[in-house]
């Protein structure tokens, strides 16, 4: 499970509690498909107003990124500056950690407000 932000509405603890990781060549994108939870006190919080849900995070061709990092940046202008897509088509031909590749690119998202409702 990865931790992310608290709910902005309820305050209680949200985490992804699985991820898939779909790459399409034909359309070009990655998709980070999560399932986000809610908790209190380590218990599952699940019920007709707060229910677990689904937010998926593409890399698209359209997205600049800083290619070491994978990290967004401004523009394409900027020097080096790949797509977010050619990022992780990259990432195939190299031994990486995925799992933490993955969790940093949440955490990035998760500041971005991606996971809210």
């Amino acid at each position: 499970m990865i931790k992310i932000t608290n709910c902005p509405i309820t305050n209680l603890e949200r985490f992804i509690t699985a991820k898939n990781l779909f790459f399409y060549e034909t359309t070009k994108q990655v998709i980070l498909e999560c399932h986000i939870s809610h908790f209190k006190e380590g218990v599952v919080v699940e019920n007709e107003r707060i229910k677990s849900y689904k937010r998926n995070l593409v890399a698209t061709e359209s997205t600049p990124v800083n290619p070491l990092t994978g990290e967004e940046v401004e523009s394409f202008d900027i020097e080096g500056a790949i797509s977010e897509y050619q990022f992780f088509d990259n990432l195939r031909n190299v031994a990486v950690i995925q799992n933490d590749m993955q969790a940093s690119i949440i955490a990035a998202r998760d500041l971005q407000g991606k996971f809210d409702i």
